[in-house]
């Protein structure tokens, strides 16, 4: 989902126990021991190696043929992990708190463990041949969609290495990558690239109906120059529309800033804008326990209301620890809601619950998404979607689940993939396809886009 950064950040860790390691770079972690962890990891399923001794923890990525080391420091590792779990003596996992996605890591042989640490790279390398190696192998090995979108990756491959030359220009090694990644619809796939001293980012899988909506509206105006610009306008304007027009200008905005929720007459409404952002620190225990704190304080107001309206329409991810958190202020139970695995799908999946919070809301409850529903929200769907009391209203969703891995390449570009398949308890696997409402409403496809789920929402409340 939304863990571009924070997957290296939770994936490897150490404490000190008797040790000489730095406090720093330790992290507290009662379930660390670092007799039984030290030594060189890999957790073939994302190309890491996570090498552990007394002067710290340090990662490495790497494909079939190549390994680099990762730039993540050792503290910023203690800081995102805090929970080890011992599968064998071979085998651990690691995540950042009880409940959360974790990360397998497998025991290298330690007389490998010389060998393969030397092998890996600190500096950085702008040969175009080896680049292109390192992030067709990294596509290869990792991205788990390519039947979905009917690509070839293997031929696609020797196509476009017959382009590649040691001139091959860094302006002419981007356009090959992106020829390369043109037809994977996938919000979690992107290529990031330094060129001549500005950032180029391509990126697909965007929003179906609410992207090409704002796309055409910013030709149409001459207010606004920049189109992230005009978007942001637009976004601001479907806050105040709620507010004005639904909520009759006593909406309730978070101090984070990421939910903003009132009453209709005596139905609850609720709209969670984003899945992450709850917390200046964006540390994972400080976003599950600032978004649980507002949503209680909501919950407390709202819990006499005869129903509840949830919309995260506008919601772009974020989070799946904190998508379930808020999903367990509507279950008066423990419930398994969805489950998911990498791309070799060697390990068994990993199960995910929602538990229920001090306070729930068990009356009826409608969740209105959009196209533009996407990834940890998605997950919120999923969430939602197994509670009986919950009727879900609107547009299908994206359909881009997996957390993106997150990769460097040799020259210093950073490419993220999919690598994990979620399937929810009836075996549905959304990615790529996204999840259907019981009853479709148009959110994003009126004609005026600034105006369209105003008038959406208030045709729904009209029914």
């Amino acid at each position: 989902m939304y863990k571009i950064i924070i997957l290296l950040l939770s994936v490897s860790g150490i404490i000190t126990a008797g040790c000489t390691l730095l406090e720093s770079k330790a992290p507290d972690s009662p379930t660390f021991s670092y007799e039984k962890y030290k030594g060189l990891w890999e957790s073939p399923q994302y190309g890491y190696y996570l090498l552990i001794d007394e002067s710290g923890m340090s990662l490495f990525d790497h494909t079939s043929s190549m390994c680099l080391k990762n730039p993540v420091s050792p503290s910023e590792l203690s800081l995102h992990l805090k929970v080890f779990v011992t599968v064998d003596n071979d085998q651990f996992t690691a995540s950042p708190h009880p409940g959360a996605s974790h990360y397998r890591f497998n025991r290298i042989q330690p007389k490998l463990e010389k060998e393969i640490i030397s092998s890996c790279k600190t500096e950085s390398n702008k040969d175009p041949l080896i680049n292109f190696k390192y992030f067709t192998e990294l596509m290869q090995e990792h991205y788990a969609f390519f039947s979905l979108h009917n690509i070839d990756w293997e031929k696609r491959t020797e196509e476009f290495k017959k382009q590649i030359k040691p001139t091959t220009s860094n302006k002419q090694l981007l356009s090959i990558f992106s020829q390369m990644l043109d037809g994977i619809s996938d919000a979690h796939t992107f290529l990031k690239a330094e060129l001549n001293g500005s950032t180029e980012l391509i990126k697909t899988g965007h929003s179906r109906v609410l992207r090409p909506a704002l796309d055409r509206a910013f030709l149409e105006q001459l207010s606004f120059d920049d189109p992230r610009e005009f978007r942001q306008n637009w976004f601001n304007q479907y806050l105040s529309n709620i507010n004005d027009d639904i909520l009759s200008g006593n909406g309730n905005l978070t101090d984070s800033n990421r939910i903003l929720w009132g009453k209709i007459g005596n139905k609850g409404y609720i709209n969670i804008l984003r899945m992450a952002g709850f917390s200046d620190t964006g540390l994972m225990s400080d976003e599950v326990k600032i978004a649980s704190q507002e949503m209680a304080t909501i919950m407390n107001s709202l819990k006499d209301s005869d129903s509840i309206i949830v919309d995260v329409t506008a919601n772009g991810g974020g989070e799946d620890e904190v998508s379930r958190v808020i999903a367990g202020y509507f279950t008066n139970r423990s419930l398994e809601v969805y489950e998911k695995f990498t791309k070799d799908g060697i390990n068994p999946p990993q199960v995910f619950e929602i538990q229920p919070a001090e306070i729930t809301f068990t009356g009826p409850v409608t969740l209105l998404t959009s196209d533009h529903t996407v990834s940890a929200a998605e997950v919120f769907t999923m969430s939602m979607a197994t509670l009986q009391h919950v009727t879900h209203v609107g547009e299908r969703t994206r359909g881009a689940l997996s957390d993106t891995l997150d990769k460097r390449l040799p020259n210093g570009w950073e490419v993220g993939l999919s690598n994990e398949v979620y399937r929810d308890m009836q075996g549905r696997v959304p990615e790529g396809v996204g999840i259907s409402p019981v009853k479709h409403i148009s959110i994003f496809g009126g004609e005026d886009i600034y105006t369209s789920h105003s008038l959406a929402l208030s045709r729904f409340l009209e029914m």
